[in-house]
């Protein structure tokens, strides 16, 4: 493992697994061919494939979002177990208070 050092102040930021190019080879092999299957694309189709890698991402994030928040909203509806209300049960009514005229 190699050090990875912070330019500011040369503390250890992360570390970096050494490779032999026999393991590097295929790697450069595959991202060779991707990148020339990339650059015939038209600049259009490279947009909508970007946009559209965005778009599930964006989507996906906002599910979890969504699970992490619903999760405890369901939590907090379900009814207490030693609290039990009857079906007739009403809050009591709130009536707004209407406006006293000043007296002078």
């Amino acid at each position: 493992m190699t050090d990875v050092l912070s330019p500011v102040d040369g503390s250890v930021v992360g570390q970096v697994e050494h490779h032999s190019e026999s393991q590097v080879r295929p790697v450069i092999v595959r991202t060779s061919a991707a990148f020339f299957g990339w650059s015939r694309l038209l600049a259009k189709q490279r947009g909508d494939i970007v946009r559209l890698m965005f778009t599930r991402k964006v989507s996906i994030a906002l599910a979890a979002g969504r699970a992490i928040i619903m999760k405890p909203m369901a939590e907090t509806r379900r009814p207490h177990p030693k609290i039990q209300f009857h079906r007739t049960h009403r809050p009591a009514a709130v009536y707004p208070v209407s406006p006293q005229p000043c007296s002078r």
